[in-house]
């Protein structure tokens, strides 16, 4: 998941804006930077050359508007994100980062993704069709726990019984805290344990750190679904399989980092492993949650989907 502070407006064009996205749901992909002189004016800049080209079709204005707009947050992020969530074992920052991924198709993904996520700015961080098979199966009786909070925490709040949610990140907590409270979402026990895995690489530690011995608090098939989009994932995804109950519901965002895609799913997603993180012939070899993991699971059905950007798995226990 994401992690960031919600930015304030500024400014009195910045703030005509905001209400303009409420009312058009397009004007909304141009806010999303609408502190940035920089990227206000690329905006401006081709909303001019739109409107010379197409005369009075708005359509086109717009759509120009939101392609810029994505374009500048995607630029922003792959420039200033210094690390994303890829352990065990393996730090992700710009010294080591990699771009030979990003080709013109691969763009083309980010920017659908952009553009969704900014027309649909509720929606969890997983692939569409994880959110859409999720939509289907949480009912109002289940009760489920997440590590790594955000647009998921309020996704499930508003569609089960209870929610216990995990969160690392303070300032992230805060803002978190604040859209429950602010929707009156009261069916979540929402609790934080503040650290930072970064460089972390000991998986022994890992086990012992508060983040994953939280886990041990609930009994084994206690949970209908349970989310998992934190470090340390392969730890946390050992834990927790045993809590689910039968036909219940495991998400892994990012699967693809860890665990070997199908060779068929398309569109490829960057980062795809095609050996079990721990396991010989893969990137990291001395783990073995992953392996574990691996091996718990392997009668579970397995549904598999990619936007080309990132891959979700969902996991469904079999029934008793």
């Amino acid at each position: 998941m994401a992690v960031g502070n919600a930015s304030r407006p500024s400014s009195t064009t910045a703030e005509n804006a905001r209400r303009d996205a409420a009312e058009d749901p397009w004007k909304r992909l141009t806010v999303v930077d609408g502190d940035n002189p920089r990227d206000r004016q690329s905006v401006v800049a081709l909303d001019r050359r739109a409107r010379r080209s197409s005369g009075s079709g708005v359509d086109s204005r717009r759509w120009a508007r939101a392609c810029v707009a994505a374009l500048c947050t995607e630029a922003r992020t792959a420039y200033t994100q210094t690390r994303v969530d890829f352990r065990p074992g393996i730090v992700f920052s710009l010294k080591n980062r990699r771009f030979d991924h990003w080709t013109p198709q691969y763009l083309r993904y980010r920017l659908q993704a952009a553009i969704r996520a900014a027309l649909r700015p509720e929606d969890p961080s997983l692939t569409p069709q994880a959110v859409r098979e999720l939509d289907r199966r949480l009912t109002r009786d289940m009760v489920g726990v997440e590590w790594g909070s955000g647009n998921t925490t309020r996704f499930f709040a508003r569609r089960t019984k209870h929610l216990t949610s995990f969160e690392t990140d303070t300032s992230y907590y805060h803002w978190v805290a604040g859209t429950l409270h602010a929707e009156g979402l009261a069916n979540v026990d929402y609790r934080l344990i503040p650290h930072d895995f970064e460089g972390e690489d000991d998986e022994e530690a890992m086990h012992r750190n508060p983040v994953v011995v939280a886990a041990e608090e609930f009994g084994d098939e206690s949970f209908d679904y349970a989310l998992i989009d934190s470090a340390p994932r392969g730890c946390l995804s050992r834990r927790i399989a045993p809590k689910i109950k039968p036909g219940g519901l495991l998400i892994l965002d990012n699967a693809n980092w860890y665990l070997p895609p199908p060779a068929t799913l398309r569109p490829v997603a960057p980062g795809s492993v095609t050996q079990v993180l721990g396991t010989p012939g893969s990137t990291v070899t001395h783990h073995e949650c992953w392996p574990a993991f691996a091996r718990l699971i392997t009668n579970w059905t397995t549904l598999w989907s990619s936007n080309g950007v990132q891959m979700t798995l969902v996991l469904i226990k079999p029934s008793a």
